[in-house]
């Protein structure tokens, strides 16, 4: 699903061999997900009113930061609800925030903060 300024996604690693309790490759891999969709989310304010097909010369990460909220909760192997929004976007940037949840319990897994170069 899909807004204005909202991405909502699924993830999961399927097949991979993760040792139970594991939490740190576990996060690890969370952490690989963390950059994924950021840029076509900071770049949905920048497409509002345009043609869809614009394409951008540049997008860049000009920062990236995670907050494990429950790593002990972490499982890659399941799937996972990730809530991407751009909270601020502004000439040639955008800020995006991402929540994963585990969509069973609905607990806070993890958070991450992006800003983008758009041009």
């Amino acid at each position: 699903a899909s807004g204005e300024d909202w991405h909502v996604l699924y993830c999961r690693a399927p097949g991979v061999k993760i040792a139970e309790k594991d939490w740190v490759t576990q996060c690890g891999i969370l952490a690989y997900f963390t950059d994924f969709a950021m840029v076509a989310t900071a770049r949905l304010p920048h497409l509002r009113g345009k043609d869809h097909s614009e394409r951008f010369g540049m997008t860049l990460t000009l920062d990236h930061s995670i907050h494990f909220h429950r790593p002990d909760l972490v499982d890659v192997c399941r799937w996972l609800v990730v809530h991407l929004r751009t909270t601020a976007a502004q000439g040639a940037r955008g800020l995006v925030e991402s929540k994963f949840y585990d969509p069973v319990s609905e607990v806070l897994l993890a958070s991450c903060l992006q800003e983008t170069l758009i041009r």
